[in-house]
């Protein structure tokens, strides 16, 4: 990408991959914190890994940081109201953002939607600081399964079910 290019352009570009619906949530000393990672994947099997893409200015990066653990929330087309309340443009800062939402502590405590079709809960494990970002690595310590429904799917700033697959 050209280095004039303006930042809309990238995230528009980002916007057209189709991408599973997350949220990463820790619980922090003010309580629980959380943020839509559409950047969560898979790092590797061996040890089990998964990676987080957090802006350096989100709140809910020093929650994870405070607690060293953090949970990857999969989204079923059941959790539209999960996926609302974070997309949203101005959204409830800290833990007003769970306030009404059906969740659970895991086993290190990050909040656990009722409604998702997976959680990888993760003891934080290093990270890497690149520009406005830090990717975040974590160890799965233990993979929760929802009820299996359609996920939903994130693309180009709207979201859609997939349907009940496989």
């Amino acid at each position: 990408m050209d280095d004039d290019a303006p930042k809309v352009n990238f995230w528009q570009a980002v916007g057209m991959r189709a991408t599973a619906a997350t949220i990463a949530t820790a619980q922090g000393a003010d309580g629980p914190a959380g943020f839509v990672a559409l950047s969560a994947t898979h790092f590797c099997a061996d040890p089990p890994t998964f990676t987080v893409a957090v802006g350096s200015d989100t709140s809910a990066l020093r929650a994870i940081h405070e607690s060293g653990h953090f949970a990857i929330n999969v989204l079923s087309t059941a959790a539209v109201d999960v996926w609302d309340r974070f997309a949203q443009r101005q959204p409830p800062k800290g833990a007003a953002r769970f306030e009404g939402l059906a969740f659970t502590g895991g086993v290190r405590g990050a909040p656990v939607f009722r409604d998702a079709l997976a959680a990888y809960e993760c003891d934080l494990s290093d990270w890497v600081d690149r520009g406005s970002t830090q990717l975040i690595f974590g160890k799965l310590v233990r993979l929760w399964e929802g009820e299996q429904t359609a996920p939903l799917v994130a693309y180009r700033n709207g979201m859609a079910g997939l349907g009940t697959l496989g």
